[in-house]
């Protein structure tokens, strides 16, 4: 089940978001250290689309990526503040 935080309504309302997109990223960290992986946060509906779960959450549509493993709740909250805020996204787990 996928909910939003007040924080995080009032910051999707506030920009007239529809949709959210949790995908997973891998990237370079460093050059030859290694690879980091985490989750982005996007608002544009994806256009692989079979490659994510699809939900509606208050009129908002939610695109969790397959790859990402999910315990229990995903939680979808703000952090920062002003104009130097942001979503994030609790309860999903990068696969190792």
């Amino acid at each position: 089940m996928v909910r939003f935080s007040a924080n995080a309504k009032k910051f999707l309302k506030k920009r007239g978001i529809a949709s959210i997109v949790l995908r997973f990223v891998e990237f370079e960290a460093a050059g030859t250290c290694g690879v980091a992986k985490d989750v982005a946060v996007t608002f544009e509906q994806p256009a692989d689309a079979d490659s994510f779960h699809r939900d509606l959450v208050e009129g908002i549509e939610v695109f969790v990526d397959r790859k990402l493993k999910v315990d229990d709740d995903v939680v979808i909250k703000r952090q920062g503040f002003w104009n130097f805020s942001s979503l994030y996204v609790d309860g999903v787990r990068v696969p190792i």
